[in-house]
């Protein structure tokens, strides 16, 4: 079981009430919550400007996240788009802003995020042929003068900061209000990840990320990767954005795959790849303050370090304080492919390999994770749905390590420069037919 203490729950503790409607809830401050600080419906998007239905509050100090924004439906269209915005969140154990929740589009604006564990994390659920995450308009600062260990005998909580914990799509979602341990926090995922989610950040302004350790000891960090992408991170894609005040080495830190999902409950074989095949893209950056980065780029790239992927990209320098690779290249994208056969979850074709001979680029590829559990035993069920970073102007020849689908889907995602040929090998002859935009 989980503690579903909230400091503010509204139209969600006993789940989607379409009764529950016409609350406003402004200027107000949540503090020392378990849950949250406040569980709320959205608004309609386009009304940032003007809506009063929850707009000027604080969470802070909070042993969850700080707001857990979810669609209205006793709203008519938040199930295609709803939004979030004027909210501020500082100290806070979790996300300072998180959603898990089913719907198309979900926006977030004018939010102001200081000194929490994992700052903003957006995940859009549901099996949509598209959908989109977006921040703009918003302010993401590092660690705060009011210091997680002031000193002294007394317990201390020394925690790592991340600005941005990478977006993501699943298929799957969450209880507006989480009722039990298992789905708990918000940001966990528990189901497949999704084929096509996109996320943009627009004019987003990172302050005073001074150094990459706090002032205790963790780890600080902007940009981090999401602990639950087993399965599919899209690319991050940010205008506009500014760094003031921002340190080199607190840019970034991308984790690798984890060794412990290398066993037969979750990726069988060898960890699940998506953490490694994903990018932060940024155009028309800019840059201000006392600290800078040593490169200041208007528009590049932040790739993981995926051995035999990374190092063989054009323009592309290792940052050792990130464990990632910093690119200046309009060429970096990801190939997606999914088998659509009807065994695409119990019939094994990975690892699949990526490979370029000329320039040594070499990629294995692993199935998403198995999410499934009865209660004794996993239910070894794995998507046959794959991530692919690859560099384009360049050709890549693909191998199954079985029968490769009849029915498969390719999709370029990312870079819109050059052109790429896919090569598959067929163990055996055979007619294909090949669909463009199908």
């Amino acid at each position: 079981m989980v503690d579903m203490e909230s400091c503010v729950s509204i139209c969600a503790l006993d789940g989607p009430d379409s009764s529950c409607a016409d609350i406003s809830f402004t200027n107000s401050i949540a503090a020392g919550c378990v849950t949250a600080a406040f569980v709320v419906p959205g608004h309609d998007c386009g009304d940032a400007g003007t809506q009063t239905k929850f707009r000027g509050n604080v969470g802070h100090s909070v042993l969850g996240g700080g707001a857990n924004i979810f669609p209205d439906i006793a709203a008519s269209d938040h199930a295609t788009c709803y939004e979030g915005s004027h909210f501020a969140a500082y100290k806070v154990s979790f996300a300072g802003l998180s959603t898990n929740f089913d719907g198309m589009e979900q926006r977030m604006s004018n939010m102001v995020m200081v000194d929490n564990t994992l700052g903003v994390s957006m995940i859009v659920g549901g099996s949509w042929e598209r959908a989109f995450m977006v921040l703009k308009d918003s302010d993401i600062y590092g660690e705060h003068e009011a210091l997680d260990c002031p000193g002294g005998n007394h317990p201390c909580k020394c925690t790592d900061k991340n600005g941005i914990y990478s977006f993501t799509g699943t298929i799957g979602s969450k209880d507006f209000h989480i009722r039990s341990g298992s789905p708990y926090p918000m940001d966990h995922i528990m189901s497949y990840g999704s084929w096509a989610a996109d996320t943009d950040f627009y004019k987003v302004r990172f302050h005073d990320w001074t150094s990459r350790e706090t002032a205790c000891g963790s780890q600080q960090a902007i940009f981090n990767t999401h602990r639950d992408g087993s399965d599919y991170i899209p690319f991050q894609n940010f205008y506009q954005c500014e760094f003031d005040n921002v340190h080199q080495d607190a840019i970034a830190y991308l984790m690798d795959s984890p060794a412990k999902w290398n066993n037969l409950a979750d990726c069988v074989g060898f960890p699940c790849t998506a953490p490694m095949n994903y990018a932060y893209d940024f155009k028309s950056t800019t840059y201000s303050g006392t600290n800078r980065p040593s490169a200041r780029d208007r528009d590049w790239q932040i790739i993981p370090d995926n051995v035999g992927v990374s190092d063989t990209f054009r323009d592309c320098t290792f940052v050792d304080s990130w464990n990632a690779w910093s690119c200046s290249s309009d060429n970096i994208g990801t190939l997606k492919i999914k088998s659509n056969d009807v065994d695409q979850e119990d019939r094994t074709i990975t690892p699949i390999y990526l490979v370029n001979e000329e320039t040594g680029y070499s990629n294995k590829l692993q199935t998403q994770m198995d999410h499934f559990w009865d209660g004794f035993y996993a239910g070894q069920l794995h998507l046959s749905e794959f991530t692919s970073l690859i560099e384009t102007d360049m050709d890549y020849n693909v191998t199954f390590s079985s029968t490769p689908p009849e029915d498969m889907s390719l999709e370029m995602r990312g870079s819109t420069n050059g052109q790429t040929k896919i090569m598959i090998q067929y163990w055996n002859t055979l007619s294909l037919r090949v669909y463009a935009n199908d």
